[in-house]
């Protein structure tokens, strides 16, 4: 288990800078080979991380043990169906899938940064969780003193809105 957040926190690290350093470099520089690359493959690369991130959530709560909490629930309810959508996105390559995922990682984005806050505010803020649910103020994992499940679904669905902006225009 140890090993598996540990591997899961580098990853998010990693996505959080790879993410956030190519959608400004996409900006200052979108026409050269590695801004075209991203762009031409943005679906895909989308299918890859909503895959990975699904399946990591899976791991930790049905096979690590670690029980979802309600706010969990509605960010996986943001980033399961991210798989099928950009897995036709790779496919069709229709706009309208890159709207839905925009739309899915948005909110996705707003429930993960007060998952975050909650979290990391010790439950000073209001939780939905009913009488003998999970609490959302829960920490299973919290690694490097910064890395969290909440920080994860945070740099997942904040990874999946920006490469829905590098790909602005079909």
């Amino acid at each position: 288990m140890e090993l598996f957040s540990t591997l899961a926190a580098v990853g998010t690290l990693v996505l959080l800078f790879v993410s956030i350093s190519t959608f400004i470099y996409s900006k200052l520089y979108p026409e050269c080979s590695y801004t075209v690359f991203v762009k031409n493959n943005v679906a895909l690369i989308g299918f890859i991380i909503a895959t990975g991130a699904s399946l990591g959530s899976i791991v930790y709560s049905d096979i690590i043990g670690f029980p979802p909490c309600f706010l969990c629930w509605l960010q996986r309810i943001c980033i399961f169906p991210q798989v099928a959508i950009f897995g036709a996105w790779v496919f069709t390559k229709q706009s309208a899938h890159r709207i839905s995922a925009r739309i899915l990682a948005l909110v996705g984005t707003g429930i993960a940064i007060y998952h975050v806050i909650l979290e990391s505010t010790g439950g000073s803020l209001p939780c939905p969780a009913g009488p003998g649910e999970v609490s959302c103020a829960v920490r299973y994992v919290y690694e490097f003193n910064l890395v969290s499940i909440p920080v994860m679904s945070l740099a997942v669905s904040l990874s999946l809105l920006l490469l829905t902006y590098i790909r602005n225009k079909e």
